[in-house]
């Protein structure tokens, strides 16, 4: 980098200075990580994300169907405590 140009840089407001230096850092990742000199295909990029993405999505929904699951339990219990109370009361009151 020329003397000017960090010179310049210098001069940008601090947010675009900080997306200049991640610019920087991605591009030289980037590089050091080109198999054969060339970039990944971005097609092939965004079906492997949409891939994990589904699988992330299927994982989730197992969690969230084992704590349905859990919570149908605890609501059947509490729906239980809270009903033997009314068939006493009620028994009582039929007994009058």
């Amino acid at each position: 980098m020329t003397a000017t140009a960090e010179q310049s840089i210098g001069q940008l407001p601090r947010r675009a200075r900080k997306q200049y230096f991640l610019y920087e850092v991605a591009t030289k990742v980037l590089k050091a990580a080109q198999i054969g000199g060339r970039l990944p295909n971005i097609a092939a990029l965004q079906a492997e994300y949409k891939r994990l993405q589904e699988e992330k999505q299927y994982t989730d929904y197992g969690k969230l169907k084992k704590q349905v699951k859990e919570y149908d339990v605890i609501k059947r219990n509490i729906d239980g405590i809270l009903r033997q109370p009314r068939e006493a009361e009620r028994q009582k009151e039929t007994e009058r």
